[in-house]
């Protein structure tokens, strides 16, 4: 959704009055609900309790890295570039990372979690 969002925005044509940039925008913030909704409570499926602590500190601290550099490189790339078409090209890749790394965890679920993020809670209740 992100990644269709962003080549939306490299579609559009330059404008200061169009309201098409909206429909890109509405998509990010859904995908970044849908994000924020399956990531948080994934924690403490996949992380042991002793260590739930530590896992949250570095998804927090990974998460306030991102909000601190992201408008630093988009103003490095809009100032070197004189456009929005590379810092669209730069939030592809960094969805693009970010759907290979889902793929990754999804694959490392299954091998080294039996699954568990598949299952419904009363499964993970039951131990099975």
């Amino acid at each position: 959704m992100l990644f269709t969002a962003h080549t939306l925005f490299l579609s559009l044509a330059p404008c200061d009055q169009c309201y098409e940039g909206l429909v890109p925008l509405i998509l990010m913030g859904i995908a970044y609900s849908i994000y924020a909704a399956a990531l948080w409570p994934m924690i403490p499926i996949v992380i042991r309790e002793e260590s739930l602590g530590t896992a949250f500190g570095i998804t927090l601290a990974i998460q306030n890295a991102g909000l601190a550099f992201g408008p630093n490189i988009v103003g490095l790339l809009k100032n070197l570039t004189d456009g929005y078409s590379v810092v669209s090209v730069f939030f592809m890749s960094v969805t693009a990372i970010g759907i290979l790394s889902g793929i990754v965890l999804y694959f490392v679920n299954i091998r080294d979690h039996n699954n568990v993020l598949q299952k419904s809670t009363k499964a993970i209740a039951n131990g099975e």
